[in-house]
């Protein structure tokens, strides 16, 4: 299509803000919370684990982190100013539908994000955790982001349950005696993580393999030529 070479268009590291977004920012404080009573847990209250140990465990939380500061940072694909500019001009306008909310012509599978205020290709859906919407071009990171969460949590909470010898009191108290409620909220906290997230994982696996999104739920399929 001639308008598309017209509007070349690559991944920013500038998200849309607005003031509900920026009212979500906590999410993400509350995400590092998790992260570090995560990696205090295992690092500092269970006993007898290897450098090999850490060093992958360390792996695994760097993959999480690094997938989730790129799924939030990462504009998620904002239709350029320019896209509407060349449709106006291209003869094949009459194909494209126009925005009810921005006035921009849209490319085809993009909605408006009414978090963000700006019309988002491939859109999927505002995510709270992310403090972002999630689109064509950070869409990658938010999968990767769900796969390696569910790869940490289950590495950590099998660490841990395996050296307490499946006994709820090992994981409270430490070699020296002191009760550690810290490691115990960790190993719940994560369990729970680890089956919610593996479920959602699950959801976005069809979504991907459907080539379709949480918005297009009517039960379309978009081939791709695969």
């Amino acid at each position: 299509d001639a308008v598309h070479e017209y509007c070349p268009q690559r991944p920013t590291y500038c998200a849309g803000c607005s003031t509900f977004r920026l009212a979500m920012m906590p999410m993400g404080i509350i995400v590092a919370f998790l992260v570090f009573i995560t990696w205090y847990s295992y690092v500092f209250l269970t006993p007898h684990v290897g450098w090999f140990e850490l060093g992958i465990f360390h792996i695994l939380l760097g993959l999480v982190i690094t997938s989730y500061l790129q799924c939030m940072l990462l504009d998620p694909g904002t239709v350029p100013p320019s896209w509407h500019a060349a449709v106006l001009k291209s003869p094949l306008k009459d194909r494209y539908k126009i925005c009810r909310k921005c006035h921009m012509y849209k490319p085809p599978r993009s909605h408006f994000d009414s978090i963000t205020k700006r019309l988002v290709l491939n859109m999927d859906h505002f995510c709270p955790w992310m403090v972002n919407c999630v689109g064509f071009y950070n869409r990658k990171f938010f999968m990767l982001f769900l796969g390696w969460t569910v790869v940490a949590t289950f590495y950590f909470v099998l660490a841990v349950v395996t050296r307490a010898g499946f006994k709820v009191h090992n994981v409270l108290v430490t070699d020296d005696g002191r009760v550690t409620i810290i490691k115990f909220m960790a190993v719940i906290i994560d369990t729970a993580l680890c089956l919610a997230v593996f479920g959602f994982l699950l959801f976005h696996c069809k979504l991907v393999y459907y080539n379709q999104t949480t918005i297009e739920d009517d039960g379309s399929r978009y081939d791709m030529g695969w």
